[in-house]
């Protein structure tokens, strides 16, 4: 992108929500169903076209009533200002959506996610400035956090168990970044042995090292600012874990699947 100033670059992104408003016919607030599992945007695959997508409405009790029609999913009406709308769009990408599904029901209207909003392109980067990505990753543990919290007996094991295999295939082609304390004084080439590693305890006190999918669930996670993150491929991953840990907790304010040291193959 060429020099911009503040003002510009004010102007293009109210001109950029206004076009994005316009093409899904919201005029203040739009109603976006989020899932308790996930802290994130419930999303579906579509039965019919396979499509990975969201579901949005500008109607509060149709989303309202919706979410009680799925009451098994345990779902949550988040509303979007007009100015929230850009940013939440462009978060679907991390996340491998494809497709915004508008007022499911009856008059429901599907909008591909690249008509709504232009797919960044950060190819022409060198790589070490390329935001880390794993969609496909960050996908299925969505869709597997979702399964596993359906009432027990609602839940389709065999097809639970297929999604958790899926999504360790994902996990072993990944980069992933992984939150780190750099001691204060320490110089560009400090090595990881002398950083501290932070480790989360489950509830029944086993201990699991955080792992991120994305620079989004980075800074969900790093929201006091405590530490930095450092790329690492997955097969570096479980020469990183501390002695006392169990293994890694994938994104831990989201999806917080807990991967034992054994699946780490």
């Amino acid at each position: 992108m060429p020099n911009i100033n503040p003002e510009q670059l004010k102007k293009l992104i109210e001109s950029q929500q206004e076009e994005l408003c316009r093409k899904l016919g919201v005029k203040e607030q739009a109603f976006v169903l989020f899932c308790r599992a996930t802290n994130m945007p419930y999303v579906c695959c579509d039965p019919d076209s396979c499509n990975d997508q969201v579901w949005m409405f500008t109607d509060e009790e149709l989303a309202k009533k919706t979410a009680m029609d799925e009451k098994d999913r345990q779902l949550l009406v988040i509303k979007l200002e007009k100015g929230q709308l850009l940013p939440f769009t462009a978060s679907l990408y991390p996340m491998g959506v494809n497709e915004v599904l508008k007022n499911r029901g009856e008059n429901s209207e599907a909008f591909a996610l690249e008509d709504l909003m232009r797919k960044p392109d950060y190819s022409k980067l060198p790589q070490d400035k390329q935001p880390v990505w794993n969609t496909e990753l960050l996908l299925t543990s969505v869709y597997f956090a979702q399964e596993r919290m359906l009432p027990r007996e609602k839940i389709d094991v065999a097809a639970l168990r297929d999604l958790e295999e899926e999504m360790l295939v994902n996990l072993r082609r990944g980069r992933l970044l992984f939150p780190v304390q750099v001691p204060e004084g320490s110089g560009p080439k400090v090595q990881i042995k002398d950083m501290k590693l932070p480790v989360l305890k489950l509830p029944n006190g086993a201990s699991f090292q955080p792992v991120c999918t994305d620079p989004n669930e980075f800074q969900k996670f790093n929201v006091k600012k405590n530490f930095q993150a450092i790329t690492v491929d997955y097969d570096r991953l479980k020469g990183l874990l501390n002695q006392e840990s169990k293994g890694i907790l994938l994104n831990p304010t989201s999806v917080r699947i807990a991967v034992p040291r054994e699946k780490l193959i």
